[in-house]
């Protein structure tokens, strides 16, 4: 009789033990997958990083870009004034030249 609940102790003791072992490997799988988990992120971040910086970059050369094209702009916009007044002179000058030469070609018929 004793052998018997000795026996039973002793699978009992046996299971307990598998059991355990069990959840330890268990657990210590679950660690292994967390922390590949976490490398796989901070990788992650890494690269996010990087790629943050690039596009802050890149933001800062269209502006900068963008800055130049509104210089160039304006430039132009002054040469074509400049350019405008020129021609607004010329056409005047033209205008009395004509009347000059008008005055003159009458003064001839005369």
């Amino acid at each position: 009789d004793q052998s018997k609940i000795f026996n039973t102790m002793a699978q009992q003791l046996c299971d307990v033990r598998q059991q355990k072992e069990q959840q330890l490997r268990d657990m210590r799988q679950h660690i292994k997958q967390t922390e590949q988990l976490l490398f796989d992120t901070r990788q992650q971040k890494k690269k996010t990083e990087l790629q943050f910086h690039d596009m802050r970059q890149q933001k800062e050369q269209a502006e900068q870009q963008l800055h130049d094209m509104e210089e160039q702009i304006e430039a132009n916009k002054k040469r074509l004034q400049t350019t405008e007044d020129k021609l607004t002179k010329m056409q005047l000058r033209n205008k009395s030249l004509k009347h000059e030469l008008n005055e003159m070609v009458k003064k001839t018929d005369v």
